[in-house]
């Protein structure tokens, strides 16, 4: 119910209660007359009504807090104020009576008080209600909750009998056991917090998770509170990896320490104590990690295993990438490289002279030169191979065209060549079957071959640069296989060249020349 609504309704209330007083009043008088008929009646009746009768003696909001024996209470702990009695707080009577129940309730003393309480106690609801619930006071100081809104019901009820001093009292007293309470909320929060933070570094799960729930109930919005409770709602599987690395530590097992240890952090990042150890363990095993990549490193160089030696190098480069022993193993690695290297080098180079490769051979010790330039088995290799080369590519270039054997000067370069290649024959099955091809053909080139000369016994012959025929029927001539120009002459004719190839195998090679053309 809305502020206004409650003190409209005690507004009502209370002029129902003016009506009452003035019948009462009427009575009243009634009765004075009686008493002044009968004095001694009345006075004996009355006296023994306020003998029986004792909250006749005192305004009702007293009565009712003296009924039920309000006693000032300090609150020191939450365990205390659980224990209490629900019982409201006494609070003194006004010093001055209030006269604000009779039916004049203009007087500005009742009308500045009734503004006043309707002031506190919109305070009240307004700044001290929604802490107290939010603290929820009525589940750990349930009878201080009880008390203080016992305050504000009496608060109210006096109210709406016109009694404003007496609510005004109530209601400034609800404030304060309000404000005690709130205060209180406070250091047992701090007192809550800082057990379940100790009982979380202590590792003791029970006390921490019973304390953050503590702190929590008196603060539901607490961020701490709920980023400790986070923390600690995972102690249990923390504390179970713990237990392991515990175990792992005092066998010296620093890896099963690590990785239980990388558990906890996955699980709770802020462990800082656990973060260090980690860091700590981190350290050692790369150091022995590094160690033993780069002795296995050695090892394998020693036993001439490159590409193991290549594979403990990146590990260790994994682990310390900048350290002096990885600049020692990657020298012995890189030596054995070019020594193993140059020996397959050599090895393909000479399985390709076995094959006669020569072309594969002088690329495998041009490679094995590039490793070692000073390899005297590489050079003369590369040299030998490069010779025998060239000199199949000359032959092969005077056994295509043999005919160009028939020119001197083509001879005699063919003739050299072989001379030049001699020494080399033995090495090559192809080139020694080539030279002896071309051997045949130079035996060919300067072999003389029977050419058969027929004319008319008129003409004049001569074979240029050779000689002589002269005038002949049928003349047989020895000309080596070759290109030749004959030339006719005769008197009165014209003069004629005929061009003749004596081959190889020039055989029955004839040729007639005729000078039958008349000038």
């Amino acid at each position: 119910m809305a502020l206004e609504e409650k003190l409209a309704a005690a507004n009502q209330e209370s002029a129902r209660h003016t009506k009452r007083l003035v019948i009462f009043v009427g009575l009243a008088c009634l009765g004075i007359v009686l008493f002044s008929l009968s004095p001694s009646w009345f006075k004996q009746n009355i006296q023994s009504t306020n003998a029986t009768d004792p909250a006749r003696s005192q305004p009702s909001t007293l009565n009712i807090a003296n009924g039920l024996g309000i006693t000032k209470t300090a609150i020191d702990k939450t365990a205390d104020i659980s224990s209490r009695p629900v019982i409201p707080k006494k609070v003194e009577p006004s010093s001055r009576k209030s006269d604000c129940t009779t039916i004049d309730q203009i007087d500005k003393h009742c009308q500045k008080t009734r503004a006043l309480f309707k002031e506190n106690l919109k305070a009240f609801e307004t700044n001290l209600e929604p802490p107290l619930k939010v603290a929820s006071v009525h589940k750990w100081a349930s009878n201080v909750h009880a008390i203080i809104f016992e305050h504000k019901r009496i608060a109210i009820e006096s109210f709406s009998i016109g009694d404003y001093s007496s609510a005004l009292a109530q209601v400034r007293a609800a404030a304060k056991e309000s404000s005690k309470i709130l205060k209180v909320r406070d250091a047992n929060l701090k007192t809550h917090l800082n057990a379940a933070v100790s009982g979380f570094e202590t590792n003791q799960y029970e006390l921490a998770i019973t304390e953050i729930d503590k702190a929590l109930l008196m603060s539901p919005n607490h961020p701490f509170a709920h980023g400790y409770r986070a923390r600690i709602e995972l102690m249990p599987k923390v504390l179970s990896y713990l237990d392991k690395s515990y175990k792992a530590r005092a066998e010296n097992d620093f890896r099963s320490e690590r990785f239980n240890l990388e558990k906890v952090i996955r699980l709770d990042p802020a462990r800082k104590d656990e973060k260090l150890r980690l860091d700590l363990l981190k350290r050692k095993i790369a150091e022995e990690d590094f160690a033993i990549f780069i002795s296995k490193g050695l090892q394998a160089v020693d036993q001439r295993d490159v590409g193991a030696a290549k594979i403990n190098l990146k590990k260790a480069q994994g682990v310390f990438s900048s350290r002096v022993e990885l600049s020692l193993l990657k020298k012995n690695i890189e030596r054995l490289d070019r020594e193993m290297s140059l020996a397959r080098a050599l090895s393909d180079a000479n399985q390709a002279v076995l094959k006669d490769d020569w072309g594969s051979a002088y690329q495998a010790f041009s490679k094995a030169k590039s490793i070692d330039p000073n390899n005297s088995e590489a050079l003369q290799g590369e040299r030998t191979a490069s010779e025998l080369l060239a000199g199949r590519k000359g032959l092969d270039s005077f056994l295509k065209q043999p005919s160009r054997l028939s020119s001197t000067a083509v001879l005699a370069a063919s003739q050299r060549l072989l001379e030049n290649i001699k020494h080399l024959i033995g090495l090559s099955p192809i080139l020694k079957s080539q030279s002896e091809q071309l051997s045949k053909f130079i035996s060919k080139a300067t072999t003389p071959v029977e050419v058969v000369i027929k004319s008319d016994g008129k003409t004049e012959i001569t074979v240029r640069k050779v000689g002589i025929v002269g005038k002949t029927h049928i003349k047989t001539i020895n000309l080596r296989p070759g290109d030749y120009t004959f030339e006719g002459k005769r008197a009165g004719y014209k003069s004629k060249l005929v061009n003749l190839r004596v081959p190889f195998d020039g055989a029955g090679t004839e040729i007639r020349i005729v000078c039958d053309e008349q000038i």
